[in-house]
């Protein structure tokens, strides 16, 4: 794959492991010996003790290379293992036998003297706990985890930290972040879970839930990571109150190319109580958000959006000249025969698919609805919500919603109308 794909081995490997630097870069020397008989590896230009990596080969693996030296971390071997055992591993993945030499296919479409063979490549998950970036620029951090799969052209990552909420950092595409950052740890960003309907607590949302607004940074949620499954879950304190605690619990579904987000509420003490579950997601200003126009819509107390709807779907173009303002709407699935809905956005260059179940009308909240737009004039909130139900003690009910990241179709147009653009969602979510 391009470089271009992957940041700097120093920077990803290596910076939030236990492993000794040294230790890691003899593992890649050792590597990198190993294929000096067949074609090219790596030609590392290494020149400093922070530097990166350079000066490599347009025949280089460097995809390979990035994956074997994360799952390698990731096990905790490079401490214990010697060069001979780099070595072994190298030719392994590399598709050769230390005592033949025979090309063999490595998995990733390529045979072992690194030729393409038509197949494509499987993709690569990898989680890791690590300090996100919790600012445009970077220059602050907290405490959370990173869940990224590479998959052909695509590197596809998500950040969370366990803090404002169990908060959805970012959701990036090859370094291109869909999610919302700003620059101060009390504003609201990124894509956060609450309790519907808001009636039921009014503002800010409850402590326990998000104590963004607050501006509360000790309250955290629960993070919990599952190195073998590749899984991560984010719980939340108990809302007192109400004897409520939500919980997420992301993975990711290789085979579509997704992340997997299933959402859970549970009851305890005893208690019963009626709610919805509910994604808020934050996207950059100016953007272009739509969906399929459903049979009702409202903007509540709040001023209306200015919408355009051709063909069937509903389309906000964002311009931030209006002041703040909100829709309510109804959605229908994407296909006739499909029990599937989609909320989608796109900023021009990538493409943001949320998908979920879909709801026949009266199952929302009270005063709500499945889609949501809020328009906060800097920044867009696109919504849904699942069926309003009721929640017993020991029987938490779940909700999944399905993200999908992707460079923009070809010949698509960031523009209301753009029939590309629906047959794209239509297609990711049936």
């Amino acid at each position: 794959p391009p470089r271009a794909l992957f940041p700097p081995l120093s920077n990803m490997a290596f910076a939030q492991s236990r492993v000794p630097r040294t230790t890691a870069l003899a593992a890649l020397a050792a590597a990198v010996a190993t294929g000096a008989a067949g074609s090219p590896l790596l030609v590392p230009a290494f020149s400093g003790p922070e530097e990166g990596f350079g000066g490599a080969s347009e025949t280089e693996d460097y995809g390979l290379i990035q994956a074997w030296v994360e799952q390698a971390l990731l096990r905790e071997q490079l401490p214990q293992a010697d060069e001979s055992a780099f070595a072994d591993e190298a030719r392994s993945l590399r598709g050769k036998s230390p005592q033949d030499g025979h090309a063999q296919h490595d998995g990733h479409g390529r045979d072992g003297h690194g030729h393409h063979d038509g197949r494509k490549a499987e993709p690569v998950v990898t989680l890791k706990r690590k300090e996100v970036p919790v600012d445009p620029e970077g220059n602050m951090t907290k405490d959370g985890v990173e869940l990224k799969m590479c998959a052909d052209d695509m590197n596809i990552t998500m950040q969370a930290i366990d803090i404002k909420g169990g908060l959805l950092q970012s959701f990036s595409l090859n370094g291109h972040n869909i999610l919302l950052v700003r620059p101060h740890l009390d504003q609201m960003d990124g894509s956060i879970f609450w309790p519907s309907p808001q009636k039921d607590w009014g503002w800010p949302p409850p402590l326990a839930i998000d104590p963004t607004v607050h501006k509360n940074f000790t309250i955290k949620h629960d993070l919990a990571l599952d190195l073998e499954s590749k899984t991560f879950e984010l719980t939340s304190p108990v809302w007192e109150e109400r004897n409520l605690t939500l919980a997420k619990k992301v993975s990711v579904d290789t085979s579509r190319k997704s992340f997997i987000i299933d959402y859970s509420m549970r009851m305890s003490g005893g208690s019963t109580g009626k709610f919805a579950p509910w994604e808020i997601s934050r996207v950059q200003a100016g953007g272009l958000t739509f969906f399929k126009t459903g049979s009702n819509e409202t903007s509540g107390t709040w001023k209306p959006l200015r919408l355009k709807k051709i063909d069937g779907v509903t389309w906000f173009q964002q311009k931030g000249d209006v002041g703040q303002g909100k829709l309510y709407a109804s959605t229908t699935p994407s296909r006739p025969d499909s029990p599937m809905a989609w909320l989608a956005h796109t900023d021009g260059k990538v493409v943001f698919v949320k998908c979920f179940y879909w709801l026949p009308d009266g199952t929302n909240a009270p005063e709500e609805n499945q889609v949501e737009i809020y328009d906060g004039e800097d920044y867009v909130e696109m919504e849904q919500q699942g069926a309003y139900q009721t929640v017993f003690p020991g029987q938490p009910i779940s909700w999944r919603v399905e993200w999908f990241l992707r460079a923009m179709p070809e010949g698509a147009k960031a523009k209301p109308g753009d029939k590309t653009l629906v047959e794209f969602a239509d297609d990711l979510c049936h």
